[in-house]
């Protein structure tokens, strides 16, 4: 146990393990350890290769959690993963829900690992992509709404089945929703860290729970959560706490630091919508109707799952967004690429430009231009600029040549010699 930290919740940092160092699970597939790519609530995550996988990828497809043995969370977190995420426990709600993909990571493997006298425990599951938190950040702290919904609806999918299971997650946020890796399933989150998930409360009878008070991350847990009670509308609450901050929102409590403090603010912001939405500076009606449909929820009830996402997709199609359209989190309009005609206007010099509006007055052969007046908007720049650059420039009249009075037909010496002055007129031979 020497050199081994601990962290404020009393559970102890695992020392890391080497790389190459091979772990062997309960099935004795051998897997070799790669890069550490970070921290997982309660212990190291590394890049995992199988050796026994016979399709020999070496991009690392999968992941393992590793935690001294003697530290719960994972074991907590394993057990969930053996009950409820088996791959075909999966699968047949896809395809009863009819659903393309369920954001919740399949169980893969597990099994104990001793290095240095240390006993550790792992669990292997899928690799995803970056985390929505890094994406917030890296976007100036706000989401486009279209986005939020999109996402918001695919976690609804993953609670509804979390909850049919009989397991509430209590650990909604950012760095828990990773988007799928690319070229693969790259406009699906997938919701993980399931070492809080825990039975659901479905008694009428509220029954705080001290020992488990305040669990979860303080920002966004629950008012149920704060009374260590595990319920459906908790995870619901703590969604709608997520999507206020994906909205580019400060929740009202992020500089409390004393939790029954933070559990008191919440608790008024609850029991006043919409007015406490209103204080807030980007809050769409969709997202008031949401609150005040988890505002009435009560602790033990299933939610109407359908009637949320009803609620997000009819926003989704009234701002003209389609269901296969993939994430954008710039804005709210996915770019275009431009016609060819207009790259060549962009492309174009300004002394060409110019060019082109000097030739704008000059006439064309084989074609009339119609002048647009300074307040007529009947057509757009561009497209002048385009219909001028297409037309056939006018050419020149030719100068006409002087002739001396000693050069002209009627003196040359052809003329004398057949007597024509003109076509058709005939002189006298002298």
């Amino acid at each position: 146990m020497a050199g081994r930290g601990k962290k404020a919740t009393g559970y102890a940092f695992p020392d890391p393990l080497p790389a190459g160092e091979v772990l062997k699970d309960f099935t004795k597939r051998e897997w070799k350890i790669g890069a550490s790519i970070g921290k997982g609530g309660f212990g190291e995550i590394y890049d995992v290769t199988c050796n026994n996988d016979p399709s020999k990828s070496k991009k690392p497809l999968y992941i393992a959690k590793i935690e001294p043995k003697e530290n719960g969370p994972l074991f907590v977190e394993k057990t969930f993963y053996m009950k409820v995420a088996k791959e075909e426990t999966i699968e047949k709600w896809i395809k009863d829900k009819k659903l393309k993909y369920l954001g919740v990571p399949k169980y893969i493997s597990s099994g104990t690992h001793e290095y240095k006298a240390t006993k550790y425990r792992f669990l292997i599951t899928e690799k995803f992509g970056e985390d929505l938190y890094k994406i917030f950040l890296a976007h100036k702290k706000s989401i486009p709404l279209s986005t939020v919904l999109q996402i918001s609806i695919q976690l609804i999918n993953i609670l509804e089945y979390l909850h049919a299971n009989g397991f509430v997650h209590r650990d909604i946020k950012g760095t828990n929703i990773l988007v799928g890796q690319p070229n693969c399933v790259e406009n699906q989150v997938f919701l993980i860290d399931y070492g809080l998930a825990t039975r659901l409360v479905t008694e009428k009878e509220f029954k705080p729970n001290p020992k488990q008070a305040h669990d979860g991350t303080i920002e966004y847990c629950s008012r149920d959560a704060h009374h260590g009670v595990a319920s459906r509308r908790g995870d619901f609450e703590m969604l709608g706490y997520n999507i206020l901050e994906w909205l580019g929102n400060p929740l009202p409590w992020v500089n409390i630091k004393a939790k029954p403090a933070v559990h008191a603010a919440k608790n008024k912001f609850m029991d006043e919508i919409p007015e406490s939405l209103k204080n807030l500076p980007n809050v769409p009606d969709v997202i008031v109707q949401y609150f005040n449909l988890v505002s009435i929820m009560t602790h033990y009830e299933e939610p109407n799952y359908d009637l949320i996402r009803d609620l997000f997709s009819t926003e989704l199609k009234a701002l003209k967004v389609k269901d296969n359209r993939g994430f954008v989190f710039d804005s709210d309009t996915p770019v275009k690429k431009k016609k060819a005609t207009e790259k060549r206007v962009l492309n174009t010099s300004k002394d060409s430009n110019n060019s082109a509006k000097e030739n704008d007055d000059k006439p064309r052969r084989g074609r009339k231009v119609k002048k647009i007046a300074k307040d007529d908007t009947s057509q757009s720049a561009d497209e002048v600029s385009v219909e001028s650059q297409n037309h056939t420039p006018a050419r020149k009249p030719r100068k006409k040549k002087s002739i001396s009075p000693s050069k002209k037909w009627t003196n040359c010496p052809t003329m004398v010699a057949s007597g024509v002055a003109r076509p058709g007129t005939y002189v006298k031979r002298k």
